[in-house]
């Protein structure tokens, strides 16, 4: 018999295990308010551990990153480059994204920081449980 429960302990963990990271993974849809073209007006933030996966639409079409998540569990940093973004006059830019998701009140904060000019932009938002 106690053969027999050794290996069901590890399938048994094993599935506590699964169930407990996907009961983990969050997904939020974040709103905007912004009056630059430079920054995004939705985003999808989907964690997943210490990890998260930043969706937004973009000049060329969608926009996936993804990044670690520092911060302690009520609020979440984030981090991202964009490199070789067209939109300075004939010049262009690598663009340093900033996330702050503050999960207590689902508050959002986003600094770009095109990295070659002196110009930092900031928008802020909400975002909902998806």
């Amino acid at each position: 018999m106690k053969k027999f429960l050794k290996p069901l302990g590890v399938v048994l963990m094993t599935c506590a295990t699964s169930i407990s990271a996907a009961a983990q993974a969050q997904q939020y849809f974040c709103s905007v308010s912004s009056d630059t073209w430079i920054i995004p007006s939705e985003i999808l933030i989907q964690y997943s551990g210490a990890v998260a996966t930043i969706t937004h639409g973009w000049i060329e079409g969608p926009m996936v990153r993804q990044v670690q998540v520092r911060g302690s569990g009520n609020r979440s940093n984030m981090s991202y480059t964009v490199p070789n973004v067209t939109g300075f006059g004939s010049a262009r830019a690598t663009l340093r994204f900033s996330i702050r998701h503050t999960r207590s009140n689902n508050a959002l904060r986003v600094t770009v920081n095109p990295v070659e000019y002196n110009n930092t932009f900031t928008a802020s938002g909400s975002c909902n449980p998806a």
